[in-house]
């Protein structure tokens, strides 16, 4: 229930097995981990500020009629596939 502690871009690169590294930069638009964090990580905004914008025109989330990805097993198991 606390914010999430900043750490640089490059102690998140640190940490990344160069596998993961690739991965990361396969789509980029930058050319290194430490560029894709700052990328994402300077793309912040406020939840305050997205709260506002939506305030009145986007109706409550309901619950009580959940879906989920497993909706074509449940079928399978009760079509007996």
């Amino acid at each position: 229930m606390s914010p999430l502690t900043q750490t640089s871009d490059e102690l998140l690169a640190s940490h990344l097995p160069p596998a993961a590294v690739s991965d990361l930069l396969e789509l980029g638009p930058h050319h290194s981990a430490e560029e894709q964090f700052a990328s994402v990580k300077n793309s912040e905004f406020p939840i305050e500020s997205l709260i506002a914008r939506a305030s009145g025109n986007v109706p409550a989330l309901q619950g009580d009629r959940p879906i989920n990805e497993y909706y074509i097993l449940r079928e399978c198991r009760r079509s007996g596939l």
